[in-house]
């Protein structure tokens, strides 16, 4: 598979279906159980709502399967007083890894961002993925080091 190849497009309501399965292998990924109708009822609200942007890549000769993808939900700063996007989900299959995928879903959603005025993108990801950090510090994303992030699970 080469760099090249790789078709980027946005994911509509009517695209779903390209995205679940791709999803699900997510889901999968993080231990967590995968319910079609629960993935799919929730992305649906989440592209109906306007509360995500999911970018598909695909390989030209293969339209019709979806080798990765990136969720961004748009949100706001306060402090910067104006839009931001986080990336909270970037997944590639993993026989289409290391082929450049994820390079060219971070420049589209990082142009996507631009397009729409937002101000930063940001992400998170775990402290032990190496790979990816290194990657996110490639395209001159900078780790925090003022800020601590926390969670407070309401389940």
């Amino acid at each position: 598979m080469s760099f090249e190849r790789i078709i980027i497009r946005e994911v509509s309501v009517t695209d779903l279906q390209d995205l679940v399965g791709l999803f699900a292998k997510y889901l999968q990924f993080y231990k967590r159980k995968a319910d079609a109708n629960k993935m799919r009822q929730y992305l649906e609200t989440r592209l109906r709502l306007g509360e995500a942007k999911i970018l598909l890549a695909f390989d030209e000769d293969r339209p019709s399967t979806p080798l990765a993808f990136v969720l961004l939900y748009p949100g706001f700063s306060s402090l910067s007083l104006g839009k931001i996007y986080i990336l909270n989900d970037l997944f590639v299959e993993e026989f289409a890894r290391h082929s450049g995928i994820s390079r060219k879903l971070i420049d589209a959603s990082r142009k996507l961002a631009k397009k729409d005025n937002a101000l930063r993108l940001d992400l998170s990801t775990a402290n032990d993925n190496i790979v990816a950090q290194k990657l996110y510090e490639l395209y001159g994303f900078k780790k925090d080091e003022i800020f601590c992030n926390y969670t407070y699970s309401l389940n």
